[in-house]
């Protein structure tokens, strides 16, 4: 190895002689955020969390939902239309790596609903697709950690701020 090289150029580099399957497969990460764990009581909970914090940030309507975030009326009764995830348990599994089975991945998830921390609503046009979406309702989750003496995590400050439509300070 190249003492000048960075670990990614290795990377690229041993990959290159690799398998096209090695290749495109991403190497994995979990996050386990001691915020996410106070707060839910175990860290498979919260990992799922982060997850799905990790999503919400990639969803093609962000802007949308920060928006609807913004204009938020606890009076109004209208569910939300935008941030919503698709992601099958098999997936939050490989992503999470928790080695979970399906059925055990659906009690995390139900978890963080039971507490108001996700939404979820099966698929609003195809009533085949019987995949669960989910969607972080960040007003609560901001709500809640702030109540056990946290501020959500570095990563995800911007988005919390932006969805109770406050200005970044520094």
């Amino acid at each position: 190895m190249n003492d000048n090289m960075n670990p990614q150029e290795v990377s690229e580099r041993n990959s290159s002689s690799s398998s096209t399957h090695s290749r495109t497969k991403c190497p994995g990460v979990s996050v386990i955020r001691r915020e996410f764990v106070d707060l839910t009581g175990d860290h498979f909970s919260a990992v799922v969390l982060n997850q799905l914090l990790y999503w919400t940030q990639r969803v093609k309507d962000f802007d949308l939902l920060l928006e609807e975030e913004r204009l938020f009326n606890p009076g109004c009764n209208v569910q939300p239309r935008h941030g919503w995830i698709y992601k099958p348990a098999p997936e939050l599994i490989e992503e999470t790596m928790l080695k979970a089975s399906p059925p055990t991945m659906r009690k995390y998830l139900r978890l963080l609903v039971e507490k108001g921390w996700v939404d979820e609503r099966p698929h609003p046009q195809d009533g085949w697709n019987k995949t669960t979406q989910y969607r972080v309702n960040l007003r609560k989750l901001g709500s809640d950690l702030e109540a056990i003496g946290h501020r959500p995590p570095e990563v995800y400050r911007d988005v919390f701020i932006a969805s109770l439509g406050e200005q970044v300070n520094g």
